[in-house]
């Protein structure tokens, strides 16, 4: 397997003997035979699959020779994975040579199989198109081929075993990287090159295995699927894991059998794969200069040219034996909107995922401390200190295990940031941030030598892995940010604090990973999309999960995710902390969309019955799941005993996206559930800089202007002008500062009249003539009367690095922006309304319009096979007869599973080109049965009674 010399992954990388018998890749000198250097090969030359390196093996012309000390490989199965490159596509050339025992040797071409000379050759690739070289034969273009340019070879080897008392000496070799030579001194075997092109193999080899016996197809299958899952190949078949389950069904999975790759954690293969993506990118995302690293760097973050990137959150657990598998409908990745939901615009393309991971995620707080404000939304935190002047510490609880990180923008006040001990008082790891530059932290000391710039909002990611940091920051790291802690100072409590008491330190939105149990991260390459509309809305981009398998968007059943993190340098759309399979059904399927607008779900309670007699209290909770707040509801009667049909019976402002309509009798209502849109504003200046501004046009005589609270840390002061304002206080309005409300009169703030706000309520300013009401959530909170303009601007004035408004209406429409400054964003939201019936019934009977809230399970086909050369016979007394029916005799595997995937048997079938074999089953219920072969996989479910 390609690994790097030691923990520098920038430096040279070598071939490892995971097997224990010390075998190393040596350059041979053909004409000597003398066994040279071990072959050892830069990174530049590396090439990734799945984030996992591969060697060039045509680098030195020279043949790069694996000593077999204990087998003489009479018997033998090879397993390797080789990728050539797109000019090689077409030509032939030497993969391997394989040589012991003198007369049984293999040379492997990229068509083609060839034994010693005056036996035949074997095409292993005529008939199924599964050899690595493109020819007259083949039925798929040119670049489809070249999608699949990374290949999994399997070769056995099944000479009689020597059966002498004395044995037969061992010593075998397996050789790459370059032609046959038939003067090498070392081959005991020599091969004819008329069939093959013996040419040099210009391409990659991550790995080989070799086996020193002849392996059952199931022991093939198991070992085919790991590689699979490991370089991220599809398989023609189906994937098992080390146990023999059935962990990715091909029949069952046909029609997302495309570009199938996953994550799994697998101790006795030393397969830890937290993170994966596809090595079979299609047409015309395809190249072979790709790599899974960005830039090809391997300190960096996933690849721009990787469409779909899954893994666990850096550290959350991955119990031993867990695997998450998936592949797509193979479909393309355009937008569209389904027939039947027309507010949605989904993408074509589906993914279906097989998992035996079901997580609860861990919702509890990560950051203590003291000096700091936590605000919590979800598993992100912004870290907002009380005041300059004040101590502040925040620190984490410990690491589940050894890795973790933490993630966030670079805020503009200089702190430190890692890991500390149980004093929790100073980074003892980890890295300074000052002056726009990034300084390591060692045994608690801050280096004088800094390790790289960094601007103001770039993301900066920390990530302990083992004993090490490591640093990157927007999408990069380095070899040299690494910084390595020793074995017995092993930390497992972040640690942030400030280090100057010039700013507040406003850490915003950080991500802490590692600490317990926080999901996956997907990341959806928009830069490859075609939809530019989609692309543009990364606020509106929604991750859809339809856990009933199906596909079918239904926003009454959906899960949502919303896009976390925008990475626009990779051309990313980044969805943190996911969680499959909620239900433990063990698969989802999951595209990417977004919505046009609001959308509720609407659930009514009944109306209490007191003598026969129902009362006036049922209710309606009203749970908006998709949109931008802020909302307010509408309630009408339709039928309604004592009501006028269509008349108002409730209204109201929704400062968060959940609200319970109370007090209503039994009846059918008409609900509206309006988004009532606007303009965002969100300042986001240096920390030195005094003020910013934004002001609209002086355009509105006797007109309403409101807003929306965004958070409970802004301060602004924002209202009406008679002027354009670019600092100061507007003439009227309100002083907002977090929670606290001050009303403004005549460019003054009235400190007698200030109000507690929440997130999401509601300020407005109505004049009109000589007369200002000033109000609160509709409600008023003050007056002015005196002289008045007849028209006026809204200006606000932003006086805090991070600050927003939300929801800006002049007389319930969008409020224009004619002049702002450079550091002040405008967004306009649509207004959008969601309407539904919804019957309220009573105690005393009737009948409440159920709510589409329950699931479908995916439907069994039962006795259904996908070949009719393959069947099972019932036998009675729960005995059945699997019989298979081939043109060419080949070795066959039965193998059994129940329904959930569990290997219940496994058995070699018995005869020729019909073979059989009977087997019982304890239990009844649904099975499926498999015959595996060499060249085919067949597939069939039943049912015991």
């Amino acid at each position: 397997m390609t690994d790097p010399m030691n923990t520098d992954l920038t430096g040279n990388y070598f071939w490892k003997d995971y097997a224990g018998d010390t075998v190393r890749s040596r350059i041979l000198d053909k004409q000597s035979g003398r066994y040279g250097k071990e072959f050892i090969q830069s990174q530049q030359h590396v090439r990734t699959f799945n984030f996992r390196p591969a060697l060039n093996l045509s680098q030195v012309n020279a043949p790069k020779v694996s000593l077999m000390k204990y087998s003489s490989l009479g018997q033998a199965t090879v397993i390797g994975l080789f990728c050539h490159k797109p000019a090689d596509a077409k030509k032939d050339a030497v993969l391997y040579t394989l040589s012991g025992r003198p007369g049984s040797g293999v040379l492997m071409s990229k068509d083609k199989a060839v034994g010693v000379s005056g036996t035949s050759t074997l095409d292993y690739g005529k008939e199924y198109g599964q050899d690595l070289l493109y020819g007259s034969v083949d039925t798929t273009a040119t670049e489809t081929f070249e999608e699949s340019a990374l290949r999994i070879v399997s070769y056995i080897k099944a000479n009689k075993a020597v059966r002498s008392v004395w044995g037969e000496k061992c010593g075998g070799f397996y050789s790459v990287g370059s032609t046959y030579n038939g003067q090498d001194v070392n081959l005991k075997n020599a091969f004819s090159t008329t069939d093959i092109g013996n040419n040099i193999f210009d391409g990659y080899s991550p790995e080989a295995i070799v086996f020193s016996r002849h392996l059952t197809n199931t022991e093939r299958l198991r070992i085919e699927s790991y590689l699979g899952l490991k370089y991220g190949v599809t398989l023609k078949g189906s994937y098992l894991d080390p146990r023999g389950n059935l962990i990715w069904d091909a029949s069952a999975n046909a029609a997302y059998h495309h570009r199938v790759t996953g994550i799994a954690r697998e101790d006795v293969e030393l397969l830890f794969q937290p993170v994966s993506t596809t090595s079979y990118e299609e047409t015309p995302l395809y190249s072979s200069h790709h790599d899974t690293y960005y830039k090809s760097k391997p300190y960096n973050l996933s690849s721009e040219s990787r469409l779909l990137v899954i893994g666990q959150e850096h550290g959350s657990p991955i119990p031993d034996g867990s695997y998450m598998i998936w592949g797509d409908n193979g479909v393309n990745t355009a937008i569209g909107i389904p027939e039947e939901y027309s507010s949605w615009h989904v993408m074509n393309r589906k993914w279906l995922t097989s998992t035996n991971i079901h997580e609860t995620a861990d919702t509890t707080a990560v950051w203590g401390g003291s000096g700091f404000y936590f605000e919590r939304d979800g598993h992100f935190t912004s870290l907002l200190q009380n005041d300059k002047d004040m101590t502040a510490v925040a620190y984490s609880k410990p690491l589940v295990g050894t890795d973790g990180s933490i993630s966030m923008l670079c805020p503009f006040s200089p702190f430190d940031v890692g890991f500390t001990d149980e004093a929790k008082s100073t980074t003892v790891y980890g890295y300074r941030v000052r002056d726009g530059k990034v300084y390591s932290i060692i045994k608690g000391i801050p280096q004088t030598e800094a390790l790289s710039a960094i601007n103001v909002g770039e993301r900066m990611i920390i990530r302990k892995t083992g004993n090490a940091l490591h640093l990157i920051i927007s999408a990069e790291g380095d070899v040299k940010y690494t910084v390595d802690i020793p074995e017995n100072e092993a930390k497992r409590i972040a640690f942030i604090r400030p280090i100057d008491n010039a700013y507040r330190l406003e850490i915003r939105d950080v991500l802490a990973s590692g600490f317990g149990v926080t999901g996956n991260v997907i990341e959806l390459a928009t830069n490859l999309l075609k939809d530019k509309q989609f692309v543009k809305n990364a606020s509106n981009a929604l991750l859809l999960i339809d856990g009933t398998g199906k596909g079918e968007w239904d926003p009454e059943t959906v899960r949502v995710y919303r896009c976390n993190e925008q990475d626009a340098k990779r051309g990313k759309f980044i969805f943190h902390n996911v969680f499959f399979d909620t239900d433990g059904n063990g698969s989802d399927v999951f595209t990417f969309g977004y919505h046009d607008g609001v959308f509720a779900r609407l659930t009514p309670k009944p109306a209490s019955c007191i003598g026969s007699k129902p009362q006036a209290d049922g209710s309606i909770d009203v749970k908006v799941l998709f949109g931008n707040p802020s909302y307010r509801y509408e309630v009408r009667a339709e039928s309604v005993s004592g009501l006028v049909t269509d008349s108002l019976v409730q209204s109201g402002l929704m400062t968060t996206d959940h609200a319970t309509i109370k007090k209503l009798l039994p009846g059918i209502y008409h609900v509206d559930v309006i988004q009532t849109g606007g303009t965002v504003l969100t300042a986001n200046m240096s920390e030195n800089k005094g003020e910013s501004y934004a002001n609209s046009p002086g355009k509105f005589p006797e007109s309403t202007f409101s807003w929306s609270v965004s958070d409970m840390t802004s301060v602004y002061h924002a209202g009406m002008s008679s002027v354009i304002r670019l600092g100061g206080l507007p003439d009227f309005g309100f002083s907002v500062n977090g929670s606290t409300v001050t009303v403004i009169v005549k460019g003054k703030e009235d400190e007698q009249k200030q109000f507690t706000v929440a997130k999401g309520d509601v300020l407005s300013l109505t004049y009109s003539g000589k007369y200002l009401d000033y109000r609160i959530n509709g409600k008023s909170v003050n007056q002015y009367k005196g002289l008045l303009l007849s028209s006026w601007h809204f200006s606000s004035i932003f006086t805090k690095r991070h600050s927003s408004l939300s929801n800006l209406l002049v007389n319930d429409q969008p409020c224009p922006i004619l002049t702002k400054s450079s550091d002040v964003s405008v967004e306009t939201i649509a207004r959008s309304l969601y309407d539904k019936k919804v019957t309220i019934t009573s105690e005393c009977g009737g009948s409440v319009e159920s709510q589409p809230m329950t699931r479908s399970s995916r439907e069994n086909g039962i006795g259904i096979s996908d070949d009719s050369a393959f069947k099972v016979i019932d036998n009675g007394n729960h005995s059945f007869t699997a019989k298979l029916s081939m043109r060419t005799s080949h070795s066959a595997d039965l193998m059994v599973f129940d329904a959930s995937g569990q290997l219940l048997l496994n058995k070699q079938m018995e005869g020729g080109t019909e073979k059989t074999s009977t087997f019982t089953l304890p239990q009844t219920g649904v099975f499926i049965v498999k015959a595996i072969t060499p060249v085919k996989e067949y597939t069939l479910k039943m049912m015991n009674k």
